[in-house]
């Protein structure tokens, strides 16, 4: 009868075995440090960060500055003032029937609405590592005046309302066209006007005030006056 020996079990640690233990090995660190990392990386984008100071108002590269100002040229310029990326609406105080402003009288400015959708963008303060209780669409403003243009402090705590804020598009209407429909609804823009460019019910609108008359313009064809529920809106 033979005798049988029962065959020695491979060593875990032999050289052919080695290699595949070092492989899992390194895929069990990659993959720890990459959630480590993502962690990280989304516990600092769920924390509030400071708000900056904004920098101070500058009347440089504005054309016309000061007493022959174009508030819709400077939609740009605005918009790389503030980190917030949806331009929302305009108001403009003492707008002259050529479309200018003249900033040296000092009830005449004007000032330009950013937000971002909704949960993005600079949030509120709070403890770091929790969530926010209400959804927050933040605001700043840049204004331009007699110091020329500047940002004013962000406002994260800005509530969205409705949808949430929506881009505009550039205001584009020619101003004589808006002034033609104004005065037949006898807005005289002698003297300066306030205008507001920003989203009413369907779709961009600019709303011409002086004194107790007002009328509102749609803003797509530069001609449709809008009513009722149509013309509601705000710049906010």
């Amino acid at each position: 009868m033979r005798n049988s020996t029962a065959p020695v079990p491979a060593s875990p640690f032999a050289p052919e075995r080695r290699g595949d233990m070092l492989l899992g090995l390194g895929v069990l660190l990659f993959s720890f440090l990459a959630c480590l990392v993502l962690s990280l990386w989304a516990m600092h984008e769920a924390t509030p960060q400071e708000i900056p100071k904004p920098a101070p108002p500058s009347p440089e590269g504005i054309v016309g500055f000061p007493t022959r100002v174009k508030p819709f040229e400077l939609v740009a310029q605005a918009r790389a003032l503030t980190d917030r990326t949806l331009f929302v609406g305009m108001t403009v105080r003492g707008l002259e029937k050529d479309g200018t402003l003249d900033l040296t009288d000092e009830s005449h400015n004007v000032r330009y609405a950013f937000q971002d959708p909704r949960g993005i963008g600079r949030q509120p303060t709070r403890k770091g590592g929790t969530l926010p209780t209400r959804t927050y669409c933040g605001k700043q403003s840049v204004r331009l005046t007699i110091e020329g243009l500047g940002a004013v402090t962000d406002t994260p705590a800005t509530p969205c309302t409705g949808s949430g804020p929506e881009e505009l598009p550039p205001p584009t209407c020619k101003m004589s066209a808006l002034w033609k429909i104004a005065e037949k609804k006898k807005v005289n823009p002698d003297g300066g006007v306030q205008l507001d460019y920003f989203k009413s019910r369907v779709g961009p609108a600019y709303r011409i005030k002086h004194g107790s008359k007002q009328v509102t313009i749609s803003g797509s064809d530069c001609k449709t006056i809008l009513r009722g529920a149509d013309e509601r809106g705000h710049v906010p």
